[in-house]
C-alpha cells in the first residue's frame, strides 16, 4: 500500500507555530467532532475559530449532524429573569439569566437557536454551543425595535430575523460575519403585528397574527424568508387559536365552543 503524505502548512495561533494540514482538510476533521468538542475548540487559536464559524462549515455540521441524529425536543420555560432549556432523547438540561436583568417578554425555539427578547434588547442564543448573541440595534432613525421573530430558511441555510419597527417600518436581519438591517417601510400590506405568541416558522415561511384595515380585522401575515415576500391571509371566523405545523403546513388549534375537544383548521394553500 503506498502512503502519501499531505503537504500544507498554515498558522494557527498568534505564535506563528506551523501545521501540516491544509485548510479544507483541518475543516472536515473540525465538522466530525461533538458540538461541544467544536465549542472548546474556538478558544484554541484565531484560526480554528474562524473555521467553525463560516457559512460552509456550520451547514456541512448542520447537515452530518441531521443526518445521523434522532428528532430532539425542546422544552423552554422562564421564571422571573431565569430561563430553563431541557432537550431530548439527550437529556441535557440549562439555566441561565437574562443578561442585564430586562423583562424577557417572548422567547422561541427556532432550528436549534433561541430567540430571545427582552424589553431592552433582542437576543440569539445556541444551546449546543452556549453561546449568546445580541442584535445590532437599528440606527437613527430607522426606528426602535416594538418586537421580533426568528426565522430559519433551509433551502438557503440562513437565519434571519424580521422585526417591527416604530414608525410603521419593519427591519430584516440576516444571521452571518456581518450583521446589519435592511429597513422597509413600503412594499408590503400595511398591518399591525399582535403582541402575541401566535408565530411560527414552516418550512421557510413564517407565520404571524396581525390586524389590517379599519375598522381593525384579525389576520394572519406569511412571510418568505427567501423571496422576502410578505402576503395576508384571513383568519377562519374563530377565537383562541394557537398555532401548530401539521404535516409541513400551517395548521390552527381552536376549542370547540361549549364542547370537551379542539378543532384543527389546516391552510391548504399557501
Amino acid at each position: 500500500m503506498e502512503q502519501k503524505k499531505i503537504r500544507g502548512s498554515t498558522h494557527y495561533d498568534d505564535n506563528d507555530k506551523s501545521l501540516s494540514l491544509p485548510l479544507d482538510l483541518m475543516g472536515e476533521i473540525l465538522s466530525r467532532q461533538p458540538a461541544k468538542l467544536i465549542g472548546r475548540s474556538r478558544s484554541v487559536s484565531k484560526l480554528w475559530s474562524s473555521i467553525t464559524t463560516t457559512p460552509g462549515f456550520i451547514n456541512s455540521f448542520a447537515a452530518r449532524s441531521s443526518a445521523s441524529s434522532q428528532p430532539c425536543a425542546l422544552l423552554i420555560f422562564s421564571k422571573r429573569d431565569n430561563l430553563f432549556v431541557f432537550s431530548s432523547p439527550q437529556a441535557e438540561s440549562y439555566q441561565f439569566t437574562i443578561p442585564r436583568n430586562g423583562f424577557l417578554q417572548r422567547y422561541d425555539s427556532v432550528d436549534g437557536l433561541i430567540y430571545l427578547e427582552t424589553s431592552t434588547q433582542l437576543m440569539i442564543w445556541n444551546p449546543t454551543l452556549k453561546r449568546f448573541f445580541t442584535l445590532p440595534e437599528p440606527q437613527g432613525i430607522e426606528g426602535k425595535y416594538i418586537t421580533g421573530s426568528l426565522g430559519y430558511d433551509p433551502i438557503g441555510c440562513k437565519y434571519k430575523v424580521l422585526c417591527h419597527l416604530t414608525g410603521d417600518k419593519i427591519g430584516i436581519l440576516t444571521l452571518g460575519s456581518q450583521e446589519s438591517w435592511r429597513i422597509l417601510s413600503q412594499g408590503y400590506p400595511g398591518h399591525y403585528r399582535r403582541m402575541t405568541d401566535c408565530v411560527i416558522c414552516i418550512n421557510g415561511v413564517m407565520y404571524y397574527e396581525c390586524c389590517f384595515g379599519f375598522p381593525l380585522t384579525r389576520a394572519i401575515m406569511s412571510f418568505d424568508l427567501r423571496s422576502e415576500k410578505f402576503q395576508l391571509i384571513k383568519y377562519p371566523s374563530r377565537d383562541g387559536c394557537f398555532f401548530v405545523s401539521y404535516e409541513g403546513r400551517l395548521a390552527l388549534m381552536v376549542s370547540s365552543n361549549g364542547q370537551s375537544g379542539i378543532e384543527l383548521w389546516i391552510l391548504e394553500d399557501a
